[in-house]
């Protein structure tokens, strides 16, 4: 499963802040995800932010928020020594052509950005795996948006609700659901942005191949704080994930009927008698022929002799 600890602007502002939260968390993610962007490219002036940002100029968010690119090789080289992948939100072709100059190794798509089909081209022919988050985009539009990507992408979609924090009755994770269903050919997950963990234990018990949820440091109250986590919390969902994703099995039958009822003989019987229903018994252990199979034994006769409590065995009656 992909595990994407999610920084974006929980580090106010300081590569320092930054740095720190990829060494608490990365131990425990597959993914560390930052965000470039040219804030002049990302909205119109003159737009307030919506919940739960109200009173701040869109524009000004997005500045106050930005992640400089100049920290960027710092915090893939400590995402990497951490064991994990460096991956960004790219929101614009200048950015994404600086990402490519530094090595970028994978790329998101934030919901927003799902329909700008440019982006998403030039992304896809970059040959990197690409996530796209997908809360908005209707099930029609999302299948459009897949179908215009590059063949033989390393694609992973991520159900996703654009409310934050967003509320359990919200969530519509059968959603998530319906897109395992239809994109059979690539990971699909959720990206949470729930407050607290169980959204993301749900996704996971539902087969999710991808989690994303946010991180912050403790104590630290940022503009995200209010639907991320700490790397404390972090690693404990992620414990939490593989204990989920080990009860799930491979759908496959049990392999042990040692305890399960058997046919038994339910009297002395003697060579040549023809064995009725009223002949059998079930009774645990698993030692003679399955009840489903009684039929098999009913009106031959017998070849040996058997006492009661004997398990019933084919071999002992005729053809």
């Amino acid at each position: 499963m992909k595990l994407i600890a999610e920084i974006s602007c929980n580090h106010a502002g300081s590569k320092r802040n930054a740095l720190k939260l990829i060494k608490e968390v990365a131990p425990y993610a597959t993914h560390v995800k930052l965000q470039l962007w040219e804030p002049d490219t990302m909205a119109i002036p003159g737009v307030e932010a919506p919940p739960p940002w109200d009173g701040v100029w869109l524009m000004d968010l997005y500045r106050q928020a930005e992640t400089p690119r100049e920290w960027l090789p710092d915090l893939f080289s400590a995402t990497i020594d951490a064991g994990a992948v460096p991956m960004v939100s790219v929101f614009d072709l200048p950015s994404l052509a600086f990402l490519e100059s530094i090595g970028c190794p994978e790329y998101k798509i934030a919901s927003f950005e799902a329909v700008d089909t440019q982006l998403l081209w030039e992304v896809g022919c970059t040959g990197k795996p690409m996530t796209i988050s997908t809360g908005q985009v209707s099930m029609g539009e999302l299948q459009e948006i897949v179908g215009r990507l590059p063949v033989d992408i390393d694609l992973t979609l991520l159900h996703c609700v654009s409310e934050y924090p967003t509320r359990y009755g919200w969530v519509n994770m059968n959603r998530m659901v319906w897109m395992k269903q239809t994109f059979d050919d690539c990971r699909v997950g959720f990206s949470d942005h729930t407050q607290g963990t169980d959204a993301a234990m749900i996704a996971a018990a539902l087969g999710a191949d991808a989690i994303e949820k946010h991180v912050k440091l403790d104590g630290h109250d940022t503009l995200d704080a209010e639907f991320s986590i700490t790397p404390d919390r972090f690693r404990a969902m992620a414990f939490d994930i593989q204990c989920a994703q080990s009860m799930l099995g491979d759908g496959s039958d049990p392999t042990e009927f040692d305890l399960r009822r058997s046919l038994y003989f339910a009297r002395e019987m003697e060579v040549g008698e023809t064995v009725s229903e009223a002949d059998l018994i079930t009774r645990r252990p698993n030692a003679g022929l399955c009840p489903l199979d009684i039929k098999k034994a009913l009106g031959r006769k017998l070849t040996q002799r058997v006492e009661r409590y004997q398990p019933v065995d084919l071999r002992l009656l005729d053809s």
